[in-house]
């Protein structure tokens, strides 16, 4: 889990908490996505068809994530691949823009 990061305005006066890892301004959330899962999928030694299996999506979907080509995933599937990556989804999604990693489901099948 990640530990809260605070922050302040100019009067010193909190904000809101955020995830202490926010990804850098200039990287999307596409890039932090894949490479959440890539770390994630190398530390528990999967490789993509065994993450795809667990989290009962195509080994297509998970390799056009990794490698940045969806950039607008729905919320269903990166629960599924969390959960399959056995992380809490605010731990996996934690830092994201709201709108750019976690769009309402598209009408394509990922299965």
């Amino acid at each position: 889990m990640l530990a809260p990061a605070w922050l302040f305005d100019h009067e010193g006066t909190i904000v809101l908490p955020m995830p202490a890892r926010i990804a850098p301004q200039h990287e999307s959330a596409a890039s932090v996505l894949a490479r959440r899962i890539r770390a994630r999928r190398a530390e528990l030694g999967l490789t993509v068809e065994q993450l795809a299996f667990r989290s009962g999506l195509s080994v297509r979907y998970i390799a056009s994530l990794e490698a940045r080509d969806v950039t607008s995933p729905g919320l269903q599937p990166l629960l599924q691949i969390a959960q399959a990556l056995q992380l809490e989804s605010g731990d996996f999604l934690g830092g994201l823009a709201p709108n750019s990693a976690a769009s309402p489901p598209d009408s394509k099948p990922h299965k």
